[in-house]
């Protein structure tokens, strides 16, 4: 999604959820779950929520 996207809320299905940016935080308990490539992150799921509003992304998935 692009910088100042308009508001959405949508649903996910299997697949990998793919994100980059600079200034990406993740508990530690989840890290080993990810797949980090240079500033590039990759998250296998099986469904989920995405929600984007003023330029955060929410992603629910499991």
């Amino acid at each position: 999604m692009l910088n100042n996207h308009a508001p959405i809320v949508s649903l996910l299905v299997a697949g990998k959820v793919k994100f980059k940016g600079a200034n990406i935080t993740l508990d530690k308990e989840f890290e080993n779950e990810f797949t980090i490539s240079k500033d590039e992150y990759t998250l296998p799921i099986n469904s989920g929520t995405i929600e984007m509003k003023e330029n955060k992304v929410i992603i629910l998935a499991d």
